[in-house]
């Protein structure tokens, strides 16, 4: 295998698991949105043990719906047709797609409360590499600077 191929399917996987929206997802259940506490939350994303990115967000009341959606990035089409939120627990099972065609098949399960979130994904690359990394998400605040993300 080429190196450059192995390092793209790596990329595919730094990149995807970061928190975003899915298209084709469905609502999460109104006993999941209320469980959430709105305001400052830090996401962390590791593959193989070790920190790869963090990143803050703030949540709102309108953002909550998005918080559900499953694993995705900018630049990547997320389609999880198998989508369970509910009770404290989260399970995503579906497709990943990058612009240059590489496509994954993922599961992510995992829990949730009032402030924190944790999902452990795992599938396969097309091109047969493993795939896992681990998205933790913990509220910070309150409140969200002037200038945080959506």
């Amino acid at each position: 295998m080429k190196r450059s191929t192995a390092l793209g399917a790596f990329a595919l996987v730094v990149l995807a698991i970061a928190p975003g929206a899915a298209l084709h997802a469905q609502q999460p259940s109104a006993e999941a949105k209320a469980a959430i506490t709105t305001g400052l939350w830090k996401y962390e994303t590791k593959v193989l043990g070790l920190t790869i990115d963090t990143d803050e967000k703030c949540v709102g009341p309108a953002d909550v719906d998005k918080f559900f959606t499953g694993p995705c990035n900018k630049g990547y089409t997320c389609e999880y047709p198998v989508r369970e939120v509910a009770g404290g627990k989260a399970r995503f099972q579906g497709t990943w797609l990058s612009r240059r065609g590489q496509t994954a098949n993922i599961t992510a399960d995992g829990t949730y409360s009032a402030k924190r979130f944790e999902l452990n994904a795992h599938g396969t690359a097309t091109n047969g590499l493993p795939i896992a990394a681990t998205l933790t998400a913990t509220w910070q605040s309150a409140t969200c600077p002037e200038d945080a993300k959506h």
